[in-house]
């Protein structure tokens, strides 16, 4: 291996998530609220009497989100100025996070979207102009280290197994899992259960650097599926979950089966502001 065009390639993809980071209006650093919806009626403005408060919302009261049998729409007051998906807003039903082109509602510096978790809907919002957007200068990394490249030996479940994955906010869903990454690191035998991820493999896990170091609710990897048997693990692609980033992010929790009894400083660390 190339180890100077490695070497190149890692840090040029770092830069990158620097960047988008920087720019993306959409950031996890300019989320600024999640709010469950409740069946009915859900205010929401800047004033302590709505149900969803946030002093960045321009107007004492905005509107409704109002929720009926898993359908929500956007009731706005007069004169709120809303856009969704940067045309004019319509009332009708929101597409929610889960559907393929989830809407996007603007209002000021503020977009907000719903999410679904389980049977739950959820208001996610964002503030272009937020603090931690404005605060934000790098993320960390540990050195690029090749040999933390690792060829795993990879068990292909067949069938696939189903597996209960719980999120930061005590939902669980289904996942697949695709096989288990076999290796051996600092003398000690790993193994990583593998979720089917469209045409990749991802791995969410733990390990000894996640008591100081590293972000304690895990990192993930995304990994080309197995070619004889084989699986290539880059551990200095490995990234923090979002949750690292805000408390309003709703990240995977890593499977039981993968908390590594090893030390793998590589990769993303703990952010610090």
């Amino acid at each position: 291996m190339n180890d100077t065009g490695y070497l190149e390639r890692i840090l040029s993809l770092r830069d990158e998530r620097n960047n988008r980071m920087k720019t993306n209006p959409l950031s996890w650093f300019a989320l600024i609220g999640l709010f469950r919806l409740e069946e009915g009626e859900n205010p929401f403005g800047a004033d302590s009497t709505n149900k969803i408060i946030l002093p960045e919302f321009i107007q004492e009261r905005c509107g409704s989100f109002n929720l009926a049998n898993g359908n929500i729409s956007l009731i706005p007051l007069p004169n709120s100025n809303f856009m969704i998906n940067a045309k004019s807003l319509e009332i009708r039903f929101l597409r929610n996070d889960r559907d393929e082109e989830p809407d996007k509602i603007e209002i000021s510096s503020l977009t907000m979207m719903i999410l679904r978790r389980g049977e739950n809907y959820y208001l996610r919002v964002w503030d272009k102009d937020s603090e931690a957007v404005k605060n934000f200068t790098r993320l960390k990394f540990f050195p690029v280290k090749p040999e933390y490249q690792i060829n795993a030996r990879f068990i292909l479940y067949d069938p696939p197994r189903t597996i209960k994955i719980m999120d930061a906010i005590g939902t669980d869903s289904e996942s697949h899992l695709f096989g288990e990454a076999q290796f051996a690191l600092d003398g000690s035998d790993c193994s990583l259960v593998a979720e089917e991820a469209g045409d990749e493999l991802l791995l969410s896990f733990t390990d000894k650097t996640s008591s100081d170091t590293t972000y304690p609710g895990g990192r993930f990897l995304t990994a080309a599926k197995p070619k004889n048997d084989c699986v290539i693990l880059d551990f200095n692609q490995a990234l923090n979950w979002p949750c690292a980033y805000t408390a309003f992010a709703t990240c995977p929790l890593p499977p039981n089966a993968n908390h590594l009894p090893v030390r793998i400083e590589a990769g993303e660390m703990r952010y610090q502001t």
